[in-house]
């Protein structure tokens, strides 16, 4: 399959295993250029992506240092997959997505 991604630059989130390296494997195997940001960097990761970058997206420190090395690496961004994050629902009362204030995003403890 052709995507049309060949040049594209990628930055994947939860990117060590599961589905988040699936994104980031098939964004690579499509041609994009893709960085991979996890707590922990797997040999997998390494493979998969130009660059892998350890951060613990639950903090505002560690999205800054993906976005940093993303933009550092790759010069730009086209695609930003999230493949990680969490919410409570109990402690919000919101209209959607964009209403979510970075003190209820992510909940510390639950990645």
């Amino acid at each position: 399959m052709d995507l049309e991604l060949t040049g594209k630059t990628a930055v994947v989130t939860g990117a060590s295993r599961g589905i988040g390296l699936a994104i980031a494997q098939a964004l690579t195997d499509e041609g994009a250029l893709v960085v991979g940001g996890a707590r922990t960097i797997t040999p997998e990761l390494e493979k998969a992506t130009v660059a892998a970058v350890s951060a613990d997206l639950a903090t505002p420190g560690g999205v800054t240092t993906l976005m940093d090395a993303a933009l550092t690496e790759l010069g730009g961004i086209d695609i930003l997959i999230n493949s990680v994050g969490s919410l409570d629902a109990d402690r919000i009362d919101l209209g959607g997505f964009l209403d979510i204030t970075d003190d209820l995003w992510p909940v510390p403890g639950w990645l």
